[in-house]
């Protein structure tokens, strides 16, 4: 019985270590999910309606949206700008805000905070309809990415034993 008990805790703890680095690593995710969710609503008509219709002027059509080869010159500047932004303030995040707060704070309370300001940034992207607030909030969506992204392999590192970290510490590569 002691055998038992000396190899179950262990045993529970590498399990609770697992769904900890499993659940850390989704963080990984944030850039593909942004990519993904920004190619996904650029192609909604809501969107476009929003964004792509005080871009047209007079002579312009919403079906003029759907088609690259006639969208408004300064809608297509939008869009690439709404795409390159995000990782703008992802790189702001990584370099400038994360390190301070990581070194300062800690790991853990960096990510809580890249994951506020992500959150704010998705908020504002989902509720504005300017054109210069929706692009502030594409940035802000970044930043906490960044942090996130930032903080997120020390995180694993820290709290996986030494045998297995270089596994776990790959997981936010694999996600």
């Amino acid at each position: 019985l002691r055998v038992l008990v000396l190899y179950s805790k262990p045993a529970k703890r590498t399990m609770n270590l697992y769904t900890v680095v499993a659940f850390s690593s989704l963080g990984g995710i944030l850039f593909g999910l942004d990519q993904a969710n920004w190619a996904g609503a650029i192609e909604k008509d809501g969107f476009k309606r929003t964004f792509c219709d005080p871009f047209g002027g007079r002579n312009h059509t919403p079906e003029d949206c759907d088609r690259s080869e006639t969208m408004p010159a300064d809608y297509v500047n939008f869009l690439s700008l709404g795409s390159s932004l995000m990782q703008f303030g992802a790189a702001l995040g990584a370099i400038f805000i994360a390190p301070f707060c990581a070194g300062r704070f800690g790991r853990r309370e960096t990510m809580w905070l890249g994951s506020v300001i992500a959150t704010a940034g998705n908020l504002g992207q989902s509720f504005v309809t300017d054109v210069n607030a929706f692009l502030v909030f594409r940035i802000l969506d970044g930043v906490g990415v960044g942090a996130v992204t930032y903080a997120l392999p020390m995180f694993i590192s820290e709290i996986a034993p030494s045998e297995i970290r270089g596994a776990l510490g790959c997981m936010m590569q694999v996600t």
